[in-house]
């Protein structure tokens, strides 16, 4: 799923509180795609997640040119591995 740029200049102009250009988000974004990437690759076999929270969000999307509602299932697990703060 991609994300519009301005969608994206929206939220980064709302959390930082000042103006980016068209250029610069894009910057940023193609920045963050192999950050992204690899953390979506990440492997998650060979370690113990003793506690898993799991919950679902419903959320509108556009689709087939109708708004629809769709459900996103949200889970974190935890593990006893140490924080890096990396992700």
């Amino acid at each position: 799923m991609s994300v519009s740029t301005r969608k994206v200049r929206a939220v980064v102009e709302e959390l930082c509180g000042t103006e980016f250009s068209k250029s610069t988000v894009s910057a940023l974004c193609k920045g963050l795609d192999d950050v992204v990437k690899e953390w979506n690759e990440r492997n998650l076999s060979g370690q113990e997640y003793p506690f898993l929270l799991v919950d679902a969000l419903v959320i509108r999307v556009r689709k087939g040119g109708r708004v629809r509602l769709l459900s996103v299932l949200i889970a974190t697990g935890i593990n006893q591995e140490r924080d890096t703060g990396r992700f």
